[in-house]
């Protein structure tokens, strides 16, 4: 940013570009809001958290075209820890449209059940609600021993269906 103050030529990235956005916006520079924008447009699958993020603070990006983009492509995503910098109801948006997008499939990937276990960790129990979808009856009982043993003071197994948490129960007494 102040490279552009001293008229010094200014290479935009992938890492520089929403934080010269930012300030741009912050201080009013015209020129280089619209370089950044221009740019931002260009590359907007590699800015798709940071426009979520924004959007709370400006109404400049549309998030429901993000959480597209990103539910879309959640699997090159789900390895990238600013997705931990959102807020839990839009990470529950995401994976509501990756379900409804796999034709109804119960989400049952092992690097989304780390994922979800990964929210857990940082969110707690309000990231339980993200297990809606989640097969249980499908997943091996190494899931079901973690939420117990590992999880059981945060996550919450209200989000598990009726027949999904009878299994968890007969699990929980087989390891009692």
């Amino acid at each position: 940013f102040i490279k552009y103050f001293q008229k010094e030529k200014i290479i935009l990235n992938k890492t520089n570009a929403y934080y010269l956005y930012l300030l741009s916006n912050k201080y009013e520079v015209k020129s280089l809001i619209n370089a950044t924008d221009k740019y931002i447009k260009a590359n907007h699958r590699d800015f798709v958290i940071q426009f979520i993020q924004m959007n709370d603070k400006q109404k400049n990006y549309n998030s429901e075209e993000c959480e597209e983009i990103i539910s879309s492509n959640l699997m090159n995503y789900i390895h990238d820890d600013q997705l931990f910098s959102l807020p839990i109801h839009v990470l529950h948006r995401i994976m509501r449209k990756y379900q409804m997008k796999n034709d109804q499939k119960i989400i049952e990937q092992h690097e989304i059940i780390e994922f979800l276990l990964k929210c857990l960790d940082r969110y707690k129990k309000q990231a339980s609600v993200l297990f809606e979808n989640v097969d249980f009856g499908s997943l091996n009982n190494e899931i079901y021993r973690r939420l117990l043993n590992d999880y059981s003071d945060v996550f919450d197994f209200h989000f598990i269906n009726k027949n999904q948490l009878k299994n968890l129960y007969d699990l929980s007494n087989e390891i009692i």
